[in-house]
C-alpha cells in the first residue's frame, strides 16, 4: 500500500467532507476557467529567435501592434 493507506483515508475524507458538497456546476466553471487560461497562454506572439513570450508596448487596438521580447529584447511588428 502507498503510505499505509494514508493517501487513500486522506481522498476519501476530502471526498466526503468538501468534494461531494461542491455542486457540479462549479466544477464544470473550474475546469472552463482553466482551459481558457491555458489557450490563452498557448496563444499569445511568441519570439522569432528565442521563443519567449513577447510583451505589446503598444495600445491592443491599433492595427500594427509593436511587441518587444521579455527575454532578449528582439522587436517585432505584427499586423492584424
Amino acid at each position: 500500500m502507498i503510505f499505509d493507506g494514508k493517501l487513500k483515508a486522506f481522498f476519501d475524507w476530502l471526498e466526503a467532507d468538501y468534494l461531494d458538497k461542491i455542486p457540479d456546476w462549479a466544477f464544470m466553471l473550474m475546469i472552463i476557467v482553466a482551459l481558457g487560461i491555458l489557450l490563452f497562454e498557448f496563444f499569445r506572439y511568441r519570439c522569432s529567435k528565442c521563443g519567449s513570450i513577447m510583451k505589446n508596448i503598444t495600445g491592443e487596438g491599433d492595427a500594427a501592434a509593436t511587441y518587444i521580447c521579455k527575454r532578449c529584447g528582439y522587436q517585432a511588428m505584427i499586423f492584424g
